[in-house]
């Protein structure tokens, strides 16, 4: 910081018209190094350190994927198997698995044995 001090009037002018003078000269390609008033410069001022960016919240792993209910088989199921078993020439077969559930024909099955009698018609 430069503080300049005047007493009066007429030194705040002589200053005025003495730096208007140099200003003029410095302009001047005649000029000589004595004349030239040296320039302050101002000290770079420090960058400020970036702001490192928050790292990003770790994404919950995906739940799994409930299993699939086993597809709940039907009398209109057992019995499409079983016309395919018969177009396939395993009446026998059939039959026999008919007696292993101790039942006379498909109808007679209960909700409880479908399941089951489905995967041995399936495993012939």
């Amino acid at each position: 910081m430069i503080k300049i001090t005047f007493n009066n009037w007429e030194e705040v002018i002589e200053f005025a018209q003495d730096l208007v003078k140099r200003m003029s000269a410095s302009a001047a390609p005649d000029q000589t190094p004595a004349a030239k008033a040296p320039k302050a410069s101002k000290a770079p001022e420090p960058a400020p350190a970036p702001t490192p960016e928050p790292a990003p919240a770790p994404e919950p792993a995906p739940a799994p994927a409930p299993a699939p209910e086993p597809k709940k088989i039907t009398k209109q199921d057992v019995q499409t198997k079983a016309i395919q078993l018969m177009d396939a020439g395993r009446q026998d077969q059939l039959q026999a698995l008919l007696a292993k559930y101790n039942v006379p024909a498909l109808p007679s099955l209960s909700d409880d044995q479908l399941a089951g009698f489905m995967a041995d018609m399936e495993a012939l």
